[in-house]
């Protein structure tokens, strides 16, 4: 055995795969918060959540939003609200199914990563927000570096059917 290589005991196995588990319920529990999410605002109505998200921007957000991000907000959210509710909405969605499933983790946390910190910097420092956010983006950067599908997920079946292929490692 060279010096690299570790030698495997059933310890380390023991360990590893309770790491696996452990990032396994972390992803379906982010998955099914970011479902319940995009559940409550398709019981709204797609109408009611752009009033809604509208709202939250003009009387909340905009104000405490980054200063560089408040041009984004001003210029292409606004005036394109209906546009991005349904983005937000169906994205959350998305992510939801892709997380609870197991399926193309790292591309969903790409996703999750990418819609969290747009909402932390368009809603700035509301009381109580952004600490929720930040715990989101730690969960879900968990969920990229731990390849968190491959355990009770879709990647972990895929992987083992595609092994030789390894255009398929870069979305698990």
């Amino acid at each position: 055995m060279t010096q690299t290589q570790t030698e495997i005991t059933p310890n380390n196995a023991s360990k590893s795969k309770s790491l696996g588990h452990a990032a396994a319920v972390l992803r379906v529990v982010t998955g099914v918060a970011f479902a319940t999410s995009a559940s409550f605002k398709l019981r709204t109505g797609h109408e009611g959540f752009t009033e809604v998200m509208t709202w939250m921007i003009n009387e909340q957000w905009v104000e405490n939003s980054f200063a560089f991000y408040r041009p984004f907000l001003d210029a292409v959210v606004i005036p394109n609200a209906e546009l991005f509710s349904l983005l937000v909405t169906w994205g959350e969605a998305a992510i939801g199914a892709g997380f609870i499933l197991g399926f193309a983790t790292r591309a969903t946390s790409a996703f999750a990563l990418f819609i969290s910190l747009n909402i932390i910097m368009a809603s700035g420092a509301i009381p109580g927000a952004p600490q929720a956010d930040w715990a989101f983006v730690i969960a879900i950067m968990t969920i990229f570096a731990t390849r968190a599908g491959r355990v009770w997920g879709l990647d972990g079946a895929i992987l083992s059917r595609f092994e030789t292929r390894p255009w398929w490692s870069i979305f698990q």
